[in-house]
């Protein structure tokens, strides 16, 4: 399909349609909630506090199409009353986004009883299983999708998010089953499964406060057997499956738009790259990465090529059309990405006609796997 085709198909499948998302007071669901807004879309935003930022930023920056719904979707009347809201809208609900969720990091003996998996299955899982019953009758007349957001955590179990893995273990079973049972009826369901990514689920100062909290509420015998190393080392472990996330959280809202748009979309999508191969084959430890989030190229992992400096510009290389500098035109960061870039420039007494980039790590391997994601350029 052409990018008009493309473009004129979303037009139309968006053209007086409605998509339900849960969680738009932050990260995926926000971000979602704007995209499908722009693609026309009528958005019904499910916020915890409509008085906070985030449902007043996607009132402001969104069309009127855009309704933001207060919808803890803990509470069985929010979301009755926000089904009763679409449904009085006139709108056929073509999706319905499951996105709500909370993580709490903690060992599995901290805290009071059984709060703290409890207060996360009542989100994840319940919550999801709510929204989704009562959004079934609309999805049977509109023969639309379901699309619930699981996680690499339900395939593999990191320290201290064992509840939150169970969570997201039970949204992939509860997505197996209901597609089951809803295929005739012409209603799909679909798995989304990021990785880790920076969002505000998995900001570290949030996590550290709940964490606090779960151990105050830690009976005082239990507390007893935690010593004071173990604590610290239980949060430096946690801290560096948290920096291990990706900046990249657009590769979700891409595929999340997929499930919604595409007429035949997979069952079920995986996105992460590395951390979800290192997810299947554990055993496999990463020693190097450059993810390009900062502001300049690491001079501690990479060596620049200049040509001008070494006189290969004057045509030492048979056969090579360009010359490789070291200038912010041709070799630049940009939003989690590195750009390489071929610039016309014929310098005087030069027989390159072209500037370009070579960049090496410093830093070398004889075996091991190696994973790139690359845009190459078309063209000559």
């Amino acid at each position: 399909m052409s990018a008009i085709n493309m473009f004129v198909y979303i037009s139309i499948l968006a053209t007086n349609r409605a998509v339900l998302i849960t969680g738009c007071d932050s990260g995926f669901g926000h971000q979602l909630a704007i995209e499908c807004d722009k693609l026309g879309f009528y958005v019904f935003a499910g916020v915890l506090n409509a008085d906070l930022n985030g449902a007043q930023e996607l009132t402001r920056v969104c069309s009127q199409r855009l309704q933001v719904l207060k919808m803890d979707v803990t509470d069985p009347t929010d979301v009755v009353n926000g089904i009763k809201q679409i449904e009085c809208s006139g709108l056929p609900l073509w999706a319905v986004v499951n996105n709500a969720g909370i993580a709490i990091n903690a060992p599995i003996e901290w805290g009071f009883d059984v709060q703290e998996l409890n207060d996360t299955f009542g989100v994840n899982v319940f919550g999801a299983v709510r929204v989704t019953k009562q959004s079934l009758p609309l999805l049977r007349r509109s023969m639309g999708r379901i699309i619930n957001i699981s996680s690499i955590a339900g395939r593999t179990t990191f320290n201290g998010l064992c509840f939150y893995s169970m969570s997201k273990h039970a949204i992939r079973s509860f997505s197996d089953g209901l597609r089951k049972e809803v295929e005739n009826l012409k209603i799909k369901v679909i798995t989304i499964e990021p990785v880790l990514y920076r969002t505000p689920i998995t900001d570290w100062t949030l996590m550290k406060t709940t964490l606090d909290r779960v151990w105050d509420q830690t009976p005082e015998d239990v507390k007893c057997v935690f010593s004071d190393n173990y604590r610290n080392s239980f949060e430096k472990s946690s801290q560096r499956v948290l920096k291990a996330s990706r900046n990249q959280t657009k590769e979700v809202i891409d595929i999340i738009i997929k499930a919604i748009i595409l007429k035949e979309p997979q069952n079920i999508y995986k996105c992460g790259g590395f951390l979800d191969f290192l997810v299947t084959f554990p055993n496999l430890q990463l020693v190097w990465s450059d993810e390009f989030d900062d502001k300049g190229l690491d001079p501690n992992k990479w060596e620049v090529e200049d040509e001008w400096l070494t006189g290969n510009c004057w045509g030492n290389h048979i056969g090579q059309l360009n010359c490789n500098v070291n200038q912010s035109e041709n070799l630049q960061l940009r939003d989690g990405c590195l750009a390489i870039t071929a610039t016309r420039h014929k310098k005087k007494g030069f027989n390159k006609e072209y500037n370009s980039a070579k960049i090496t790590t410093r830093q070398s391997w004889t075996y091991g796997r190696f994973e790139i994601r690359a845009a190459l350029p078309t063209g000559k």
